[in-house]
């Protein structure tokens, strides 16, 4: 019988009705794929997937379509590499992006801090220049 999901904290795991031990990781399921004789003509080894670029993904995926015939299994393989490729791209211009955002966050930070500093310390010179106008009239504060 299936386990019942239960609501859980963000980023914790959910009961899920395939036992623990039949789960596969990412490893195992590259591992699983690429010990498939229907697939190993196509499958890289997960150095080069960590590595290469969508491009040169294309590349090798139009040549391996080009030169022979591909079967549904192997096509289903390259278009998880694929996906694999682009998605750590994705990931890696997420990074980016949030990197630069938080450096222009910093930056703008810096300056504020900076011209706040300024209008205190003008804002006391003032209130001194202020006091002592005041007691050269012979005025009350």
């Amino acid at each position: 019988a299936p386990a019942v999901k239960a609501p859980t904290a963000r980023g914790a795991r959910r009961a899920t009705s395939v036992p623990k031990a039949t789960r596969g990781s990412a490893s195992s399921v590259t591992r699983t794929q690429n010990d498939d004789p229907a697939v190993a003509r196509v499958a890289l080894p997960r150095s080069t997937l960590l590595t290469i670029t969508s491009a040169a993904m294309e590349e090798f995926i139009a040549t391996k379509e080009k030169l022979s015939d591909v079967t549904a299994a192997e096509r289903k393989e390259l278009r998880r590499q694929r996906r694999l490729v682009k998605n750590r791209e994705y990931a890696q211009q997420s990074r980016n992006k949030r990197k630069q955002a938080e450096s222009a966050v910093d930056t703008e930070l810096r300056t504020l801090r900076d011209d706040n500093a300024a209008l205190r310390e003008r804002c006391a010179r003032l209130e001194r220049e202020n006091a002592e106008l005041r007691a050269a009239l012979g005025v009350a504060a």
